[in-house]
């Protein structure tokens, strides 16, 4: 059910751009600067460059959730094995949620698309870098309640040496890191909602820069402890 919501949202968007690209202009908006002005015009047929994107993109979340089905169905190890699924299945669900994030960012660029030489219409100013932000935070609180429920592993989750170390500092160092990440996502959202979208994106990044120094740092702590108590 969860790939075939993946390859359904993944080849959406492109299907939407051919059926509206008889009614872009011949000229589209190809790059907007952080106050959301146009700063770079280009050919309509650019428009089918980021929804092949998101099919490459989910052509790599297939192959990695692929590789941990089979890995759940091949493995001998009962614990390695109900890792692998649980890990092919966290993938799959983000995997979809971030190919709807994909899908929202190219239906504005559509609508951006179509209206940019409407002038009565393309006056209604959509802050897309705000928009982008605030479905940035809502996606940070969706990975910050994935990523607690995924098992040691090499793909997703808080990967660092620290918390790759054995299982207990994997799922101590996720379950806070996760617990981060909603904090970031409910503080973006709040003050996208508040701020223009160049000064929410400065706040973002400072969020998640903070977040991942603190997760690193919990993460360390963690290994020590468990360092210390097998010492």
């Amino acid at each position: 059910m969860m790939r075939k919501a993946l390859w359904i949202l993944a080849i959406l968007p492109l299907a939407v751009t051919a059926c509206l690209f008889q009614f872009l202009p011949d000229k589209i908006p190809a790059h907007y600067n952080f106050a959301g002005e146009i700063d770079r015009w280009g050919s309509k047929y650019e428009s089918f460059i980021y929804p092949i994107c998101i099919i490459a993109i989910a052509i790599f979340w297939e192959c990695l959730c692929s590789y941990y089905r089979k890995k759940s169905k091949t493995i001998e190890d009962d614990k390695q094995r109900a890792e692998a699924a649980n890990n092919a299945k966290v993938i799959g669900i983000t995997a979809v949620t971030i190919t709807v994030f994909f899908n929202v960012m190219q239906y504005i660029s559509l609508y951006k698309a179509c209206t940019s030489t409407n002038l009565s219409v393309a006056n209604v100013e959509i802050d897309s870098i705000k928009i982008t932000c605030i479905l940035m935070g809502i996606l940070f609180v969706f990975l910050g309640n994935i990523i607690p429920k995924t098992k040691l592993n090499g793909t997703i989750g808080l990967r660092c040496t620290y918390s790759m170390y054995n299982d207990v500092t994997w799922s101590k160092s996720n379950r806070f890191g996760g617990f981060a990440l909603v904090i970031v996502g409910v503080l973006t959202v709040i003050t996208s909602l508040i701020f223009n979208g160049t000064i929410s994106i400065i706040l973002m990044m400072i969020y998640l820069i903070a977040s991942v120094i603190v997760m690193i740092m919990y993460a360390k702590k963690i290994y020590n402890q468990e360092k210390n108590e097998q010492g």
